[in-house]
């Protein structure tokens, strides 16, 4: 944005400290006017949240005497105005107009026209996540919330830290930030994400964002990184008051109450589905082929053609398998190629009263037998379907991953399952060709290359079971010690570093050509169905099936022993940032490591709580916090704390930390909500 300051409100304070408002609007070119400040020309309060908020932001208003000429002054956006308060040439309050909000004295053509301002801090709710790249850290993400608010630099507790460098080269899957549909969660949330994962709380003050440690500022540990773009330097950051010349000021003293029972939920959910289920969700009704009633004259058959957007088929214009052309809708006319079908049997004589369709996968694989013995029919390298995952998946080493699907030949486009007497000429087995690739990197049959590959799946026909018009699944190469459990069909195994990106399955039409110019009959249609990529991670408790397992889609519940009958929980912490314990594929996972080599975080290191599970000491530091009664007091104190200040109060011998307040800057002041520590 280009701002342009167009307004300037000065004031002094009662001690006759200069100070000026400037409010700069988004493309404004000229020169600005002087407004007379309203008798409190800048009153902001911050957030009065307990110690264990992720963010502690504030609003405000700012007063001015006005007239008509002060209507244009309006925000078309969350930062379409810039408010920013400067005293003795320094910035103190950072903020945005909110859009289209103001009161004033409507008895009078002379008023005081107050506006409403938010924190830099807060308009991040209105900033979509943009990040792309298929890891971010948290020093990125960081980093570029701070340039979206505005500010200038980044102030961040070096208290947390993981046992090899910074909690900032942590890295997660930007799609975490991103729902199903695609929609992103904001820079806010997920800066509100960061700071519960690390305990810890962003705060803005002056030009600046901090993020604190409260359990760290008790503890003395003042080690902060000054973050300038992307490169850190180390400060030290520290400020002891004394609680003291509050009486008469109407100061009250409270307590809140203790809590000995603290719940974490980690939003660990595993990705279910790799590739979308093959079914007509999505489909639309194209046409009927029509009904083909079997030799003996006993059966009919069903075959109705839909569009299906959710796949991706090929046709083959003539059958000619270098013409290819890709689409959601069925072959029709003289094309070869694949299309989503639903298919039904019934008695002849005896109809149903209501039809059960089976979703498949129809390839035609020549339009005329003529043509197709001279090589105009889908062969091999004829791609026949395309899958790709509705969003990013996150594999990692121990992924095992398992393509299953059967198929059947016909010589017609709908042939009862037993009723043809012809054999495959195969010596008991064939290959179904396939790509499948993560992101970048594909799968070759043997490992895993950034060079696109294929490989191929074996299919086996026993010796008294070769005939046409019957179901062939993969050849299963999984086992019971595998520890894979249940999965059954091609099985292969991830590459021994983490891959993120897009997942796609590409199926080739199998051995197609008409058997021989000799015989009387040629494959011309393939059917597939139950067509699916699982993936399993090994566990040696599954080799025997004599354990009782839990729903590993469900959240991971940590929470801390209690002993006796009394229970007073603290409010539930959920995690959308989480540490992976068991390698589950999900994209909520921090992962750490460089140098090509990265794996999921083990755990972090405190100043204050040691070394453990990140959420193993967010319950400690909730407990600890929270485990007895603490006070609370609210005096009007002169209005100089820093978000990091620590209070001494010698009556009560306590320690206290700024936890938000209302301030007066006029008249130099604060009523601070101070919390023990």
């Amino acid at each position: 944005m280009s701002y342009g300051l167009k307004y300037i409100i000065p004031f002094k304070t009662i001690s006759e400290a200069p100070c000026e408002v400037n409010l700069e609007v988004d493309g404004f070119a000229g020169e600005p006017m002087e407004l007379k400040a309203g008798e409190s020309p800048f009153r902001p309060k911050d957030d009065t949240l307990d110690l264990l908020a992720p963010i502690r932001s504030w609003r405000g208003s700012i007063q001015v005497f006005g007239s008509d000429y002060l209507q244009d002054l309006y925000a078309s956006g969350p930062q379409g105005i810039r408010a920013t308060l400067y005293e003795n040439g320094l910035v103190k309050r950072l903020g945005y107009l909110t859009p289209d909000t103001f009161s004033q004295d409507f008895s009078s053509p002379k008023f005081i026209y107050e506006m409403e301002v938010v924190a830099a801090l807060s308009t991040l709710k209105y900033k979509e996540f943009d990040l792309t790249d298929d890891f971010v850290t948290f020093r990125e993400i960081i980093a570029q919330a701070v340039v979206y608010a505005g500010y200038e630099f980044a102030y961040l507790t070096n208290s947390v830290r993981t046992s090899t460098g910074s909690y900032l080269d942590l890295k997660i899957s930007s799609a975490n930030f991103y729902d199903e549909l695609g929609e992103a969660m904001t820079y806010y949330e997920v800066l509100e994400e960061i700071a519960k994962y690390l305990g810890c709380c962003f705060t803005p003050h002056g030009a600046d964002l901090y993020l604190l440690d409260y359990a760290a500022i008790r503890a003395g540990h003042n080690s902060y990184t000054k973050l300038d773009g992307l490169t850190g330097t180390t400060v030290t950051l520290s400020d002891a008051k004394t609680v003291s010349n509050y009486r008469g000021t109407g100061a009250k003293l409270s307590r809140i109450a203790g809590k000995n029972k603290a719940t974490i939920n980690c939003s660990l959910y595993e990705i279910k589905n790799i590739l979308p289920e093959f079914n007509d969700e999505k489909a639309t009704y194209s046409t009927i082929v029509g009904t083909h009633t079997s030799q003996d004259g006993d059966y009919t058959g069903v075959v109705r053609k839909y569009v299906q957007p959710r796949f991706t088929f090929f046709h083959y214009a003539g059958g000619d398998p270098g013409n290819a052309t890709e689409s959601s809708l069925p072959v029709f006319g003289n094309n070869a190629g694949s299309s989503f079908v639903k298919t039904a049997e019934y008695e002849t004589k005896k109809p149903p009263a209501a039809l059960s369709m089976l979703n498949e996968l129809q390839v035609k694989t020549y339009t005329d037998r003529t043509a197709a013995l001279n090589g105009m029919h889908l062969d091999n390298n004829s791609a026949v379907l395309r899958m790709k995952s509705a969003g990013t998946i996150l594999v990692h080493k121990d992924v095992h991953f398992c393509i299953s699907l059967r198929f059947k030949r016909q010589t017609n486009e709908y042939t009862r399952s037993d009723d043809r007497k012809e054999t495959y000429a195969s010596d008991g087995f064939a290959y179904q060709k396939a790509a499948f690739r993560v992101g970048e990197h594909y799968y070759n049959g043997t490992t895993w290359t950034t060079t696109p590959s294929t490989f191929g799946m074996k299919v086996i026909y026993e010796k008294d079971g070769k005939k046409y018009g019957q179901y062939r699944p993969l050849e299963n190469t999984n086992s019971f010690d595998t520890g894979l459990g249940d999965l059954t069909g091609y099985v292969f195994k991830a590459p021994s570093f983490l891959l993120r990106g897009e997942c796609e399955l590409i199926l080739y039409c199998i051995e197609a050509a008409p058997v021989s110019p000799l015989t009387t009959f040629g494959t011309q249609y393939l059917y597939y169905r139950d067509i699916r990529v699982d993936y399993a991670i090994p566990d040696e408790t599954s080799i025997y099936s004599d354990w009782v397992d839990k729903d590993s889609k469900n959240d991971i519940i940590y929470e801390n022993v209690i002993e006796g009958d009394y229970v007073e929980e603290a409010d539930e912490i959920d995690l959308k940032i989480c540490t992976n314990p068991d390698g589950k594929l999900a994209l909520s996972s921090v992962i750490q490591g460089s140098d090509g080599y990265e794996d999921f975080l083990g755990g972090i290191v405190t100043d204050v709580y040691g070394a453990g599970m990140a959420e193993h000491i967010l319950l400690a530091r909730v407990t600890d916090l929270y485990n007895s009664p603490r006070y609370v007091i609210d005096p009007t104190l002169k209005n100089d704390a820093k978000p990091y200040t620590l209070y001494v109060e010698p009556h009560l011998n306590k320690t206290f930390v700024v936890a938000g307040g209302e301030e007066d800057v006029k008249m130099e002041n604060c009523t601070y909500n101070l919390i023990e520590i």
